[in-house]
């Protein structure tokens, strides 16, 4: 897990980096573009890369990680050239503010989606019997320890372990549909934003 969060974080420092001189030739929607497409490619990998092991994943997650930094230093530029002068501080606060509060109710809602998986996969199960709701978390930190594991039992190791894969392939699964729909609304950005040179009145 420490290495693929390295990889995104690799991914989007180099993204950050050479974006500068890839908005100068491609524009700053093509730019966007090209940062959704390698942000959809990077969640399908995550989503359907199993079969290429770690590596393959890592490099799914690098992949998402320079996906979000073309996008974000494109649309932060277009959003300061929007506006006039005086208003670019509020504009770039607004956006910073905004992209925080979608990534607060982005982990809400992908974090509710796998505790209803998990939930609906476990429920009826003979390993819904052993445990309640009270002792759900505290069942699944056993299973995440080494040492916790061990106190488990086989049948209910393989039950939580197969709803818990099942919650994450469906969280992987939605970030899918969001980059898509990423990619859909960036085809809506014009192609040109007019330069606002003199300062707000």
């Amino acid at each position: 897990a420490g290495f693929a969060l390295a990889t995104m974080s690799i991914g989007w420092a180099l993204a950050s980096i050479i974006s500068g001189r890839i908005i100068s030739r491609l524009g700053y929607r093509n730019t966007s573009l090209l940062g959704a497409g390698i942000l959809l490619s990077g969640t399908l990998g995550i989503a359907f890369g199993e079969r290429f092991g770690a590596t393959g994943i890592a490099l799914a997650v690098g992949a998402t990680g320079m996906g979000m930094g073309f996008m974000n230093n494109a649309l932060l530029i277009t959003i300061q050239e929007a506006v006039a002068w005086g208003q670019r501080g509020a504009a770039t606060a607004l956006y910073l503010f905004l992209r925080m509060m979608g990534g607060t109710i982005g982990v809400a809602a992908l974090g509710s989606l796998l505790n209803a998986t998990i939930r609906s996969n476990l429920t009826g199960s003979p390993a819904w019997r052993l445990i309640h709701d009270t002792q759900i978390i505290d069942t699944f930190n056993r299973l995440l320890s080494p040492a916790g594991r061990v106190t488990l039992t086989q049948p209910l190791r393989e039950a939580l372990s197969s709803s818990l894969a099942s919650g994450m392939h469906a969280v992987f699964i939605a970030t899918v549909g969001l980059a898509g729909a990423c990619l859909l609304l960036l085809c809506f950005l014009p192609a040109q934003v007019p330069a606002q040179r003199t300062p707000a009145a």
